[in-house]
């Protein structure tokens, strides 16, 4: 009798199944080495990123610090009169200013530090408790002075200074010991020098073939490699390692039994695998969250930065390059036609780089037609004004002659004056100077100019030029409140003391011209605008005089109105 045997039973075979519904130590081992690889490559991405925003960071900062300070340092040396001391070993220097005042410039510690209106010698308590700061975290900070290609000092002749070169370092605080240098060489324009030797003054203004107009800009350097590398790498990794994952779980699987050798194309859910992309994605959601915002505000402040820079030297521009067409017309006619066609243009440099537009308000005006025996005076001017209208009375100058009228009224670019005081008669095309009336008063040198009320108003608001009994003085402000011209001295520097002024006094405006250049580059958000306003006095023909220029800042919302790209 046949004994029934059991069947054999394939043990891997009953097994197999529940085998590949859990997790092998090789699948949790693969998996922790990835997450610990993506930790990895996390933690030095972000310490990368990190690292490279704080430089642009400090990077922004220090241009700033350095740009404002020397822009102000190079202005106050540009328009000196006279230097009554200098000091190489802080260093310092005691100057005056355009309106006479008595001014300084010094290293104290590790600062910059302007000083006003000083009143006697300037000494070490002084330098350390007075003065505003220009800028801080100074390494150095040095002023060399030239006599064309010798060596300048205090006690030489003011007029054989040349150009002075000053030199400022600037102290990383990322960087121990690392410094930013700016060096500049200032062209004085109000020592009465001209090419390092002693010089009369100047009895006209330089000619066309004397005047260099120039173009500067500055193009910004691209993004730091090592952030668009970071960058390039997060996208990458985004799709290369999930995709490895899924490859790695997805691959045939070989059974090594020899009688069950077979592939297993099994498409059960793996949990490993799953798990391995749950942590590639929250790993590098968490990188990208911690980058991208850096990699941003670190590109839009470089790019700020820079162009905001650019925008400044294309206003600059703008004024070399108006005060260029002046200079090249011949007569008062041309040079009328000139500033009228540049005014208000935006003119747009090659390849897109940026674009400059300059406007005018002039405050005088040339007679539109020739006039005969005539009680109505029309005149025109280029450009925009900066008065208000209609008008009522005052008083203007007409070849030497002066006129009361009762009312003015604008037309366009036209400004008719009614009821003249006496009728006249004058040939189109000229100039038309305002008047102001003074009340009785004894001036002195650097003091105040008391007028009749309301006679100042066709007066620019500060660094005008006038005429008063046959001699010009310049004033540093015009104080409409209180009807005085603040800051009156000689044009030629000499002092006065004791001016008698009798009352009903006619003062004459000399010509003047107030400049607003614009410097623009880039688009919408990225568009970076920087506005510098000129107080200029123009040469008169008929009667020549020394320019004395000077820049107050005294309107830095029109001065910089843009640091980083406002507009």
């Amino acid at each position: 009798m046949n004994q029934m045997k059991p069947a054999p039973v394939d043990m891997e075979e009953q097994h197999r199944s529940s085998g590949d519904d859990g997790f092998t130590l090789i699948e949790i081992i693969v998996s922790l080495v990835v997450a610990g690889i993506l930790a990895s490559i996390a933690g030095m991405g972000i310490v990368s990123a990190i690292s490279s925003y704080a430089i642009v960071r400090e990077n922004v900062s220090l241009s700033q610090k350095i740009q404002l300070a020397t822009t102000r340092i190079h202005r106050e040396l540009l328009e000196l009169t006279g230097i009554s001391y200098t000091d190489g070993t802080r260093p310092y220097i005691v100057y005056y200013s355009a309106t006479g005042q008595a001014h300084a410039i010094a290293k104290v510690d590790d600062t910059i530090k302007l000083y006003e209106d000083l009143e006697g010698p300037i000494s070490d308590t002084d330098l350390e408790n007075k003065g505003v700061i220009l800028t801080d975290r100074v390494d150095s900070f040095t002023l060399n002075y030239f006599k064309a290609g010798n060596n300048w000092v205090w006690t030489d002749d003011i007029r054989e200074l040349s150009t002075i070169q000053f030199s400022l370092n600037l102290l990383r605080q990322d960087l121990v010991g690392v410094t930013v240098n700016a060096t500049s060489l200032v062209h004085l324009r109000n020592n009465d020098n001209y090419g390092g030797s002693s010089a009369t003054v100047p009895v006209d203004p330089p000619t066309g073939d004397q005047y260099t107009c120039f173009i500067s800009t500055v193009r910004p350097g691209p993004v730091d490699s090592d952030v668009a590398t970071i960058r390039t790498l997060i996208r990458w990794a985004f799709v290369v390692i999930p995709l490895g994952c899924l490859l790695w779980r997805g691959r045939p699987k070989i059974h090594t039994h020899p009688a069950k050798a077979k592939l297993n194309l099994s498409n059960k859910a793996d949990g490993s695998a799953l798990i391995g992309i749950i942590i590639a994605i929250l790993v590098f959601s968490a990188l990208g969250a911690a980058i991208v915002p850096m990699i941003s505000s670190s590109q839009w402040h470089r790019t700020a930065t820079g162009r905001s820079t650019q925008a400044y030297y294309l206003a600059e521009s703008g004024m070399r390059y108006a005060a260029s067409q002046y200079l090249h017309a011949t007569g008062e006619i041309a040079k009328y036609t000139a500033l009228n066609a540049v005014h208000g243009v935006s003119h747009q440099l090659q390849d897109n780089q940026g674009s400059f537009t300059v406007s005018f308000t002039p405050y005088y005006f040339l007679v539109d037609a020739d006039l005969l025996n005539t009680a109505t005076l029309t005149t025109r001017i280029y450009g925009s004004t900066a008065y208000s209208f209609p008008m009522t009375g005052g008083h203007l100058s007409v070849n030497d002659t002066v006129y009361a009228f009762s009312s003015a009224s604008l037309a366009g670019q036209v400004i008719t004056f009614n009821e003249l005081s006496s009728p006249v008669t004058v040939p189109a095309d000229t100039p038309v100077y305002p008047v102001a009336q003074t009340v009785a008063q004894t001036v002195s040198s650097g003091g105040d100019l008391s007028l009749s009320a309301g006679s100042g108003e066709l007066f620019p608001d500060r660094n005008g030029s006038f005429i008063l009994a046959g001699k010009t003085y310049t004033y540093r402000e015009n104080s409409r409140d209180t009807n005085t011209l603040v800051g009156v001295n000689r044009t030629d520097g000499s002092d006065f003391s004791n001016l008698i002024v009798t009352a009903n006094e006619d003062i004459r405006l000399k010509k003047f011209v107030v400049v607003t250049s614009v410097g623009s580059v880039g688009s919408g958000d990225m568009m970076a605008s920087r506005n510098i306003v000129y107080h200029v006095q123009i040469p008169e023909d008929e009667s020549p005089q020394r320019m004395v220029f000077e820049e107050r800042f005294n309107d830095l919302d029109k001065w910089n109105e843009s640091v980083l790209g406002e507009h």
